[in-house]
């Protein structure tokens, strides 16, 4: 079965893309099923199940969520789910915040927009605790972009240490103060995304996901991040079997033998 695990509706502020037009390109590529990860919202449950009788097509609901440290992909936790900021990290943004409003003579709305919605992040241990508890999964998306904090520390790695193996950047994670935290985080990830198909995305951002991946064993997943149709299934995750409505994601990323699969170059005008 071939899936296309990352793409956002118009749910999403920068998409362009709407849901019927997610599901009717899906089709015509030949996938067999769409993930909906919308920025930090579920699709509802109903609306997904109308869809799906309505293509006779394999639709599964989850989001990605922004912390600190990058963005996770969350798959099979109920659009109903209901989780709460603890109250002192809350403050601490707020804080922050008020420090930042006092300290400019003003703040253009955009940049105002993007900090109130940074300010409900949850935290990445927060998330995963979270996404666990309610029988979901967690990815990590596109996790070595040029702006992801992993990037940032490979950098910072490669330029101390005078290599880019990345092995041994996973020893040096645990080694160093700062990010001793980090393989004991990322053991109870679910997986990496290995394969965006966002023209930004493309070439050493994906070939790093890809070596990540393998140094910290995690199962690979693609998807085409889609923000527009012509984005939709450039690439996708093949498994093992076949894919039904009651197919979990986790247990296919667990069990099924994921692989990534590219289905459309990006076109030249994208890159």
């Amino acid at each position: 079965m071939l899936i296309d695990m990352h793409l956002h509706t118009r749910r999403s502020k920068d998409s362009f893309l709407a849901f019927t037009d997610a599901v009717e390109e899906a089709k015509k590529v030949g996938v067999d099923a769409i993930c909906v990860t919308d920025h930090g919202r579920f699709t509802p449950e109903q609306e997904v199940n109308e869809m799906m009788e309505r293509f006779e097509f394999v639709i599964f609901g989850g989001a990605e969520f922004n912390t600190s440290i990058g963005h996770f992909l969350v798959y099979d936790v109920p659009s109903t789910v209901g989780w709460s900021l603890d109250r002192e990290l809350l403050l601490k943004r707020l804080t922050a915040l008020e420090g930042e409003i006092r300290n400019s003579p003003a703040i253009p709305i955009h940049r105002l927009d993007s900090r109130l919605t940074r300010m409900m992040d949850l935290e990445i241990r927060d998330l995963i605790h979270l996404v666990h508890a309610a029988g979901g999964s967690v990815v990590w998306a596109h996790p070595m972009d040029d702006w992801s904090l992993l990037r940032k520390w490979f950098n910072k790695f490669s330029e101390d240490e005078g290599t880019t193996d990345m092995a041994a950047f996973a020893c040096w994670l645990g080694e160093n103060d700062a990010t001793s935290w980090w393989p004991d985080m990322i053991e109870t990830l679910d997986g990496f995304e290995i394969l965006n198909g966002s023209a930004k995305r493309r070439g050493v951002c994906n070939l790093l996901a890809e070596q990540a991946a393998v140094a910290f064993g995690k199962p690979g997943t693609a998807g085409s991040d889609a923000h527009s149709r012509s984005a939709v299934a450039r690439v996708g995750t093949r498994f093992d079997g076949e894919v039904t409505r009651d197919t979990r994601i986790g247990d296919l990323i667990k069990s099924a033998s994921p692989q990534t699969t590219i289905f459309q170059p990006v076109p030249v005008r994208e890159r």
